[in-house]
């Protein structure tokens, strides 16, 4: 018997079930020991403090980006000045490209300004005329050529002549620009006139139109179809 009459450890064994007797027995040192079947209990090692490393369970799923990567911490934040600038720089491109064409269109001596034809407002013309100014900012004469589009079958270059003491619009096989001189072609004056015209063009329109010269040689431009500009489109 133990303490005050209290049965001793071998004495509880020999009480216990012969099922659980297996499992608890009595140690040596008068404890319980308990043991399991088919494994041994190894003792534990105490790892140095010098040696010993944090161990930390991070339970938390892995983050996933979507869409625009996520800019690491080393990453410069983004030039809002230059990005503006560059937003601005576009914007004024796309003003510039539907603005009229007052804009000059310069060649190496010659500038070519304000090229400009009426609004077609009848689908059987097929005559159109085309106004502009040219520039001759060399030493030496220019002289117009020919010219050709592919809105039309061909291109005349028209000068007025005087008949019987009336300024006509006939047909010339060249148009001089003197030396440092402007030629300005017009409703009253000078000008090219699309023969065969091939399709209707509308105020705001754009056409290519390439102006052949004795000097600069061929010189392509745009010219704008203006519901506003004098003169008049017509059929024969």
């Amino acid at each position: 018997m133990g303490l005050q009459g209290q049965p001793s450890v071998a004495e509880g064994v020999g009480r216990i079930p012969a099922c659980t007797r297996k499992i608890v027995q009595a140690g040596p040192d008068g404890g319980l020991a308990r043991l399991r079947r088919g494994r041994r209990r190894e003792p534990l090692v105490e790892v140095p403090r010098s040696e010993a490393r944090p161990f930390f369970m991070d339970k938390r799923p892995p983050f996933v980006s979507v869409g625009n990567p996520v800019p690491a911490a080393t990453d410069r934040p983004p030039d809002w000045s230059k990005t503006l600038m560059r937003k601005c720089a576009v914007a004024l491109v796309l003003v510039l490209a539907n603005a009229p064409s007052v804009l000059a269109q310069v060649a190496k001596d010659l500038a070519i300004e304000n090229a400009r034809a009426p609004a077609v407002t009848d689908t059987r013309t097929v005559n159109l005329p085309v106004y502009m100014t040219i520039r001759n900012r060399s030493d030496k004469d220019e002289r117009l050529l020919a010219a050709t589009t592919p809105y039309a079958d061909r291109v005349e270059l028209i000068e007025l002549r005087n008949e019987s003491g009336i300024n006509l619009p006939m047909a010339a096989d060249v148009l001089l620009v003197a030396p440092g001189t402007s030629l300005d072609l017009n409703p009253l004056g000078p000008r090219l006139l699309l023969s065969g015209l091939k399709t209707p063009l509308k105020a705001a329109d754009r056409f290519p139109i390439t102006l052949v010269f004795e000097q600069s040689g061929a010189i392509e431009i745009e010219v704008l179809v203006d519901a506003g500009a004098a003169g008049q489109a017509h059929r024969h």
